[in-house]
């Protein structure tokens, strides 16, 4: 099922989408495994991503130069996040979220990503960029990192961070509160 409410899509069981709305602002994944592909005009652009109980599948925006991933409803795991322009990813929610954000090429130059997600994010698969920033919250984060020359802030919570090799110039990890 794909519905459109001024400006909002959603998605829901088991439907493959590709969306072309060049002025989409919020997508809603619920109860799905399948891809989703949001095709749209070059330009700022700031998608608002709704997760609830997404399985697997890739979704991809070549051109949002921003996202905000809510992970409500039922935890999220699985999924491919295909947004290279992305500057910038912001997660909340109350609900656990695990997805792959793809290798050091598939991620925006000084990509910047945030959580106030309670329950924890897991970006699973690929280690961050080396010039990738992270800030966790209070729910239980899980990165892989490299050569970062970039903090990477795990926040409160029990939290875990793989790294793969030496720090860069300038990298830092912070465990923050909660076990690391």
């Amino acid at each position: 099922t794909v519905e459109k409410v001024a400006g909002t899509v959603d998605v829901g069981t088991t439907a493959t989408a590709a969306t072309a709305i060049d002025s989409l602002t919020t997508l809603n994944v619920i109860d799905n495994a399948d891809n989703v592909t949001v095709t749209a005009a070059a330009g700022t652009r700031v998608l608002n991503l709704g997760l609830n109980k997404v399985t697997a599948g890739t979704i991809s925006d070549a051109e949002a130069t921003g996202l905000k991933i809510a992970a409500t409803g039922a935890n999220s795991s699985g999924i491919t996040l295909s947004a290279a322009k992305a500057t910038t990813i912001d997660f909340s929610g109350d609900k656990t979220v695990s997805l792959d954000i793809g290798n050091a090429a598939a991620q925006a130059a000084n990509l910047v990503i945030t959580s106030t997600n309670s329950a924890g994010v897991t970006l699973a698969t690929n280690a961050l960029d080396t010039d990738v920033t992270f800030t966790g919250a209070a729910g239980k984060d899980s990165v892989i990192v490299g050569a970062t020359t970039k903090t990477i802030d795990m926040g409160a919570g029990d939290d875990t961070v793989e790294v793969t090799t030496a720090l860069g110039t300038n990298g830092k990890l912070v465990g923050g509160d909660g076990t690391d």
